[in-house]
């Protein structure tokens, strides 16, 4: 980073880290969305900041809500900086203009319904705060049509599947139909 931006970016940081927060902004707002989760896949949430003012401000947007298990797989900073605590900078977001980061989740396997998630927005020393609820559906894994089943077991014929008894009698099953078809 440029000596310039990381120090825009730390005086940004210095007067937001120092401000008191307050109530929601009419000038602003935050939306959270995500996609339908399934365990064992990812599902992506959505963090849209509206700036609803007549100039142009800085913020941070930042993922508050998200269980521990629930690991990122990747961001979309729509022209924020991502940092390592999840969250994005954006040093001017235009008057009625808005910007849309994103994060991809890893869902645990043993995750269940509902999941809230949620984001917060800082703009000097008001929050604005926006969540969605993740719904988790079940495993695709259940089967349907017909079954292909590969045999298990040992190969001293003392457990289930296909034993070395069995596959010497299927060989020489195999053997007599081909000599006698010749």
């Amino acid at each position: 980073m440029r000596w310039g931006t990381t120090a825009t970016v730390a005086m940004l940081l210095v007067v937001l880290a120092t401000a008191p927060v307050t109530a929601q902004s009419d000038a602003t707002s935050l939306t959270a969305t995500a996609g339908e989760a399934t365990p064992g896949e990812t599902v992506t949430l959505t963090f849209e900041f509206a700036n609803n003012g007549d100039e142009p401000i800085a913020t941070i947007v930042s993922v508050s809500e998200l269980p521990d298990d629930w690991t990122v797989q990747s961001h979309a900073d729509d022209g924020g900086v991502w940092r390592d605590d999840r969250s994005w900078l954006f040093q001017s977001v235009e008057a009625g203009g808005s910007v849309a980061p994103s994060i991809t989740v890893a869902v645990p396997d043993d995750a269940t319904d509902p999941v809230t998630v949620a984001g917060n927005a800082m703009v000097g020393n008001k929050t604005v705060t926006g969540q969605t609820t993740v719904t988790v559906a079940e495993s695709q894994a259940t089967a349907t049509g017909e079954s292909s089943q590969t045999p298990t077991g040992t190969s001293d014929g003392s457990g289930p599947g296909f034993g070395v008894g069995t596959a010497l009698a299927a060989a020489l099953g195999l053997a007599l139909v081909i000599g006698r078809s010749q």
